[in-house]
């Protein structure tokens, strides 16, 4: 009897850790940390330059797996326009790096009180100023998707690419 209590006792704990683990991967945390994890080769190699394939570059699909459909289509709005003026229309710089070059050290990806808001901060490896960038998530059906990305009241994402900024 002893023995099925406990094989049933860490059945339970085992069901619940995988549950656990299955929030933990589908929570806006979680999205925000993937989005670093895929594309932190931007920060980190320097040669070979891989044009193309840095984050702004990437088709519609893979954009939706971290921003929501009205960022994405904001996105490829204004890759649009930098390919028709050869020249930067409403955004200048790699959101996620809060830069035109990518560049971090010490990059954390933080919940906040809040499940639809992550804070990210991070330092420039070169002068060691400190960046915090808060990303706006929704709960869509494919997921958590980033709505907005802003570095205080320095920018916005959605304002920039809204052409109101």
């Amino acid at each position: 009897m002893k023995a099925s209590s406990l094989a049933l006792s860490l059945l339970v704990a085992a069901a619940s850790s995988l549950a656990a683990q299955r929030a933990d991967s589908s929570s806006a945390v979680a999205t925000v940390a993937q989005l670093y994890r895929d594309f932190a080769w931007e920060a980190v190699v320097e040669e070979p330059e891989w044009r193309g394939h840095d984050l702004l570059d990437q088709p519609r699909a893979i954009l939706l797996r971290y921003f929501d459909e009205h960022l994405t289509d904001l996105l490829l709005a204004d890759r649009a326009c930098e390919k028709r003026a050869h020249e930067h229309c409403g955004l200048g710089f790699l959101p996620i790096w809060a830069s035109q070059d990518p560049a971090a050290a010490e990059l954390k990806v933080l919940p906040t009180q809040d499940s639809s808001v992550v804070v990210v901060t991070f330092r420039y490896p070169s002068n060691g100023d400190s960046v915090k960038l808060t990303y706006q998530l929704f709960h869509t059906r494919s997921g958590w998707r980033i709505h907005n990305i802003s570095q205080g009241s320095r920018w916005s994402l959605l304002t920039l690419l809204s052409g109101k900024g």
